[in-house]
């Protein structure tokens, strides 16, 4: 879902729509990894501006840890992926009007899905490979169905487990 930034210019119907045809294929798990971003109707602008603003200084500042500042590597993160996230991002904000938009959470929810609780097995691993990389980096269990990767007090990206009703009636 995170490397389908083009949905959320959809309609609502658009997005339920497609979701529903993911729940008929009646996958036993989808993994689904979002940005921790306020929703772009949530708060007025400068409030969502300013969430926005903090959490890709954020983002910049977890760079540091894996990429030197003059690296190809990172120009190449920053222009390809970062540049155009950012720009969506602040056209989400000013176009939102004070409407509120779903998180993919929500509409997975809406549509059926069930989320799936993180193993123990999962976190630990999570937290034993964040140990190789420079402190600042951080994991923590939300809920009990939703890992969330952040960088010092801000919160970066979250990964959560999802089964269409039928599978879940199965596993439990």
């Amino acid at each position: 879902m995170l490397n389908l930034p083009h949905f959320s210019y959809r309609s609502p119907d658009s997005i339920a729509s497609f979701l529903s045809g993911a729940k008929a294929l009646n996958p036993k798990l989808v993994t689904l990894v979002e940005e921790e971003v306020r929703p772009a109707g949530d708060g007025g602008f400068v409030a969502r501006f300013m969430d926005s603003l903090y959490h890709y200084s954020a983002v910049y500042d977890s760079l540091e840890a894996g990429f030197p500042m003059q690296s190809r590597a990172r120009a190449l993160v920053e222009r390809v992926f970062l540049g155009p996230r950012i720009a969506g991002s602040l056209s989400r904000i000013y176009r939102a009007n004070g409407e509120v938009s779903c998180s993919w959470s929500e509409w997975l929810g809406a549509v059926g899905f069930k989320p799936m609780p993180i193993s123990f097995a999962n976190h630990c691993q999570a937290k034993l490979l964040l140990g190789l990389f420079n402190d600042g980096y951080r994991v923590e269990e939300v809920g009990n169905h939703r890992l969330v990767l952040g960088w010092k007090s801000r919160c970066l990206l979250s990964a959560s487990i999802w089964t269409s009703p039928s599978e879940f009636d199965c596993v439990n």
